[in-house]
């Protein structure tokens, strides 16, 4: 041994801090938190309203066409990122520059041709 740390050290180090932490806020709620639990602490709370209704009651199936539609297309914006990154290294080169706006603007109008689509197929209304 060369008298140096482990390569693993700093890995126990912060997993130990982690757990210490915890410990401590939970110990310390148990010690410092509120002890008298009434009726209001047990009522179940939502969003500040008062709750209605069975909650066995069914979604329609256009809230989860929306949440679909809605991560396809911000899985098919997260793409931009890349491209946004890389551009400048085609930059260098004027001819790949162009193949590079090419590239985006297909995209782009694949998008926007989805959400035409989507919007035409009134998959976006609620009624």
């Amino acid at each position: 041994m060369s008298g140096q740390p482990g390569p693993h050290l700093a890995l126990v180090l912060t997993l130990g801090v982690a757990l210490l932490v915890a410990m401590a806020m939970a110990g310390l709620n148990a010690i410092f938190g509120p002890r008298n639990r009434g009726r209001i602490h047990r009522d179940i709370f939502e969003c500040g309203n008062p709750p209605r209704g069975s909650a066995r009651e069914r979604y329609p199936v256009k809230y989860y066409l929306v949440a679909l539609f809605f991560l396809v297309f911000d899985v098919e914006v997260v793409f931009l990122i890349p491209w946004a990154v890389s551009y400048r290294s085609f930059l260098q080169d004027p001819s790949m520059a162009w193949l590079a706006v090419a590239e985006i603007l297909f995209f782009l109008a694949m998008l926007i041709l989805a959400l035409v689509f989507v919007w035409r197929a009134r998959a976006l209304e609620w009624e």
